[in-house]
């Protein structure tokens, strides 16, 4: 598989050079891009959303900042809206205060408010490592925000 980088991918000024199109033997390249990519703040947490179709949040493992998932975005961003953003604490969210602040209940109440402030209904959530932990607080805790959820560890 090979992969080309560009800066002019629709989330490369927040996380640097990413793939914008990715050639596997005897399979089509896959475009990024899609609808217009937007960013912003909620409650103190940075997110970005990029790409066309059904949203789709992705939340990341303990101490690592959205940057983790530029290589599957140019992937998903055909498909889906693909929603990112920083934990509380981590890259361009605001600090997290007292460590005992930070809970997975914590952590899904940000997510929450990320998915109501970017989608404003029901989205899919992928989650890997303490991501895939949030994912499943996150709908029990709010079943109206998660259409569907997905984790690895």
């Amino acid at each position: 598989m090979t992969a080309a980088t560009t800066p002019e991918s629709p989330i490369a000024g927040t996380l640097g050079r990413v793939p914008t199109r990715v050639r596997a033997k005897g399979r089509a390249t896959i475009q990024s891009g899609g609808g217009r990519p937007a960013e912003g703040r909620v409650e103190g947490i940075w997110w970005r959303a990029s790409g066309a179709g059904s949203p789709l949040v992705l939340v990341q493992g303990l101490g690592y900042p959205a940057a983790m998932f530029h290589r599957l975005v140019p992937l998903l961003e055909p498909y889906f809206r693909v929603i990112l953003f920083d934990q509380r604490g981590i890259g361009n969210s605001a600090k997290a205060g007292r460590l005992a602040s930070l809970t997975i209940g914590s952590m899904a109440a940000d997510v929450a408010a990320v998915i109501r402030e970017v989608v404003g209904q029901a989205a899919d959530v992928m989650g890997v490592s303490l991501g895939g932990i949030v994912a499943q607080e996150l709908a029990l805790a709010y079943p109206d925000l998660v259409r569907s959820a997905g984790y690895r560890k």
